[in-house]
């Protein structure tokens, strides 16, 4: 959006209608809280009409399940306190555990259950009588926001993903082809080569964050959602594609690299038009000379080369047919058409490491609140814990999340002074609706012009307007209490930043040498087994780490971490190759390979392979081809792919003879 465009100022504008209708229809059905269905229309509203249902429905579902799981654990613990607070602390862990693993849009819910868990269940420990009347208000509240935000949205300006993804989908076949006809031509290690990857890269695996909120849009139909996830599949089944013909280009001599150039040359056209040919495929194939043992490697080379480019070439001519289809519908081949229909967006995977830490520290900064509650009896101690749940919950999987947490805690400062303004300067001038609605009005416009692009700019008018107890009759608290309340909800900020801080390292190049360990420890994994399933997973968890990585440049201090990871992403997969491989082999031939299997786990502990491990894979390779009438391709391609991933800059092999 435009710094002071006019979509800004729509936003805004349908945030503020929905949030005075919600308020309205609170007051006229006599629901206690009105404040909750004015925040809610606050907190759902998106300029994306998909982004407004997905984040309703998920708000909806988690403050259900969670007012129902109140009352089940008061009607078990409700006689004895201290048991319920243990069972809603391990309960909302859990909840906010779960949200932390699934990295779509589906994890609002589960944060909105933790949430509701604490403002219903905790805060209404000491009177669980009241605890159903809570439950049932505040689901009541939610959804009057939640419709009358729908609404809104549905009636004024809607807002599309169409436009964006198209937009995007564009972007991603320009910097595919160029970064294609660049790898083809020899134009390897060039800055534009390397800025297209990263762009690739880091675009194409980001569309599977918007897969929630496509499902969602009125205006994209099934059959485009399902093309475009099918491009983003095989786009990124391209990616290490071409990072192995970069590589084995870079390995040639440069006689034969210059012979290799002209051929891909030959075939850039092909590229473009989406087509591929086998005869020029098995014609360069047959021109790998096996006269002497320097023209053995790369004879090797060019056969790898050609089994690399026909599986590119594949995978490009698909992606135009699918490209195609998205205009006319219509799929030439019943195969592809099945694939588009079975196309998921590409999965995002969990970080066990992290989800663990941050729950930890949920559970601390939970602990320690409610010891100091006990300890004082303080009456706003439920506030201080959901504060400082909040905060280690909704920051705390970020690189930096103490640096976040303590922004949430300056916004929230300001959103409590702002809160302060309402409450004592503005709202007593109020002596009707439209007078309420037009003091409202000069502070909810400009800020939610402001939310538009700045998430925490909804924090702020969240949290001030959660702090006004805006009611039908609007009473304010005395001051005294008011002040209270401001400092228990910064100390629980305070008390999530120093929790944090005890459970977890901050950084970014952190979280990149914890991937590069995690990568290598999956390829220890499969030398002992890899199928299809393993390799295929494990290459999708390679390539989002990758794209983790990419989106850290600018925060690490050892270049560029995704180089690192893509040559072990290949490494991973000429391992796979091995290991199924393995099971056609004669006794001879299988047990080197096993033996090499073996060396790469003990390897791949360490930050540089060792010259023993090149030595057994030349031997296992020398031993490879002398049978080769006998042995599976798969196990030469894993080798040369294996060797080129690892050992890009030594010397070329030579059989043994």
């Amino acid at each position: 959006m435009k710094k002071f465009g006019a979509a800004r100022w729509v936003f805004s504008l349908k945030m503020f209608l929905a949030a005075m209708m919600a308020y309205v229809v609170s007051v006229h059905i006599g629901l206690p809280q009105s404040y909750w269905a004015l925040v809610t229309c606050v907190i759902v509203m998106n300029p994306m009409t998909g982004a407004v249902r997905a984040k309703a429905l998920y708000r909806f579902a988690g403050t259900l399940f969670a007012g129902i799981a109140s009352l089940l654990l008061a009607s078990a613990f409700a006689s004895t306190p201290t048991l319920m607070i243990a069972s809603v602390g391990l309960t909302a862990t859990v909840a906010f555990g779960l949200a932390m693993l699934d990295r779509t849009p589906r994890a609002y819910g589960a944060q909105l259950f933790g949430v509701t868990l604490m403002l219903v269940a905790v805060a209404g420990i000491n009177q669980p009588e009241h605890m159903f009347d809570t439950a049932i208000s505040r689901i009541c509240e939610i959804s009057v926001g939640i419709a009358c935000c729908s609404f809104v949205d549905s009636i004024i300006a809607p807002g599309s993903l169409s436009n964006a993804w198209r937009q995007r989908l564009d972007g991603w076949l320009s910097h595919m082809e160029t970064w294609v006809g660049h790898a083809f031509q020899g134009h390897v290690g060039d800055k534009t080569v390397e800025q297209d990857r990263l762009r690739i890269i880091a675009d194409i695996s980001a569309m599977s964050t918007l897969a929630g909120q496509l499902r969602y849009d009125p205006m994209v139909s099934k059959w485009e959602r399902q093309c475009i996830f099918a491009i983003q599949q095989k786009l990124l089944r391209m990616i290490p594609l071409l990072s192995s013909i970069a590589a084995t280009i870079r390995a040639q001599s440069e006689p034969d690299r210059q012979v290799v150039i002209a051929w891909l040359r030959d075939i850039v056209p092909q590229v473009r038009d989406g087509r591929f040919g086998n005869d020029v495929l098995e014609q360069f194939k047959a021109s790998a000379s096996q006269d002497d043992t320097q023209q053995a490697w790369h004879g090797l080379l060019r056969e790898y080369l050609a089994e690399l480019a026909t599986q590119a070439l594949a995978a490009w001519s698909d992606v135009k047919r699918i490209e195609a289809a998205l205009k006319d519908r219509r799929v030439s081949s019943l195969a592809l058409r099945r694939y588009v229909q079975r196309a998921k967006p590409f999965p995002l995977h969990p970080d066990l490491y992290i989800a663990g830490r941050v729950a930890g520290g949920i559970l601390l900064a939970y602990t320690v609140l409610c010891g100091l509650w006990w300890a004082t009896g303080w009456n706003l101690g439920p506030n201080a814990v959901l504060m400082g749940i909040v905060g280690v919950a909704f920051f705390g999987t970020l690189d930096e999340a103490g640096k976040a947490i303590a922004i949430f805690g300056r916004f929230g400062a300001m959103a409590l002074l702002l809160a302060g303004f309402i409450c004592y300067g503005l709202l007593p001038l109020a002596q009707d609706f439209p007078s309420l609605a037009l003091l409202l009005g000069l502070v909810m416009l400009p800020l939610g012009a402001w939310a538009a692009t700045n998430p925490m700019a909804i924090l702020l008018l969240a949290l001030s307007l959660s702090s006004i107890n805006l009611q039908a009759h609007y009473s304010p608290p005395d001051f005294d209490v008011f002040v209270e309340s401001s400092f228990s909800t910064l100390l629980g900020i305070f008390v999530a930043y120093v929790s944090v801080g005890l459970v977890r390292q901050m950084g970014a190049e952190h979280v990149v040498q914890r991937y590069a360990k995690m990568q290598r420890a999956e390829i220890a994994a499969l030398t002992r087994r890899a199928g299809p399933r393993e390799r295929d997973n494990y290459a999708n968890r390679a390539l989002d780490r990758i794209a983790a990585a990419v989106s850290r440049l600018g925060a690490t201090n050892n270049g560029d971490p995704s180089i690192e990871l893509a040559s072990w992403m290949r490494a991973g997969v000429a391992v796979a190759a091995i290991r199924q491989a393995s099971a056609q082999l004669d006794p001879a031939l299988r047990q080197s390979s096993e033996a090499l299997l073996a060396a790469v786990r003990t390897e791949v502990a360490g930050n540089e392979p060792s010259a023993a491990l090149l030595e057994r894979i030349d031997q296992t390779l020398s031993a490879a081809c002398k049978t080769a009438r006998v042995t599976p391709s798969l196990l030469i391609r894993g080798l040369v792919g294996l060797r080129l991933a690892l050992f890009e800059h030594s010397p070329g092999w030579e059989p043994a003879r």
